[in-house]
């Protein structure tokens, strides 16, 4: 695998364009075995996409509209303070405690843990 920095422009997970800029790793058309037949392996890191981000102290969901060397910057915008279960948080899209941010977020990449796809509405008032 080539180390290199990705800049995505169109999020799209067939044909994206993107800026190449030094620094980040990045592997492209990854296929897995799954139950016996072949699938395409998609990053969650991806435009466009609704995702759920573990910090390494906090939880966010939103929406990714920029991803670059060192930050995703998310719109639609929440800091969870509390997730509840993990499990039924992912399942059934239920959060404990929501604070939604005003404008769009930047988070350090150096600092996420995991991310992955937020299946369900974003979260948009206080709870």
């Amino acid at each position: 695998m080539v180390g290199v920095g990705v800049e995505v422009v169109v999020g799209v997970e067939v044909g994206v364009e993107v800026e190449v800029v030094v620094g980040v790793e990045v592997e492209v058309g990854v296929v897995v075995v799954k139950g016996g037949s072949m699938a395409k392996l998609v990053s969650p890191l991806s435009v466009g996409r609704a995702v759920l981000l573990r910090t390494v102290t906090h939880y966010y969901t939103g929406r990714i509209a920029l991803i670059r060397a060192h930050e995703i910057v998310l719109t639609e915008a929440a800091w969870i303070a509390d997730t509840g279960r993990w499990w039924n948080a992912l399942k059934e899209g239920k959060l404990a405690e929501v604070e939604p941010f005003i404008d769009p977020v930047s988070v350090n990449r150096d600092v996420i843990v995991d991310c992955t796809e937020w299946r369900h509405a974003l979260p948009a008032k206080q709870v």
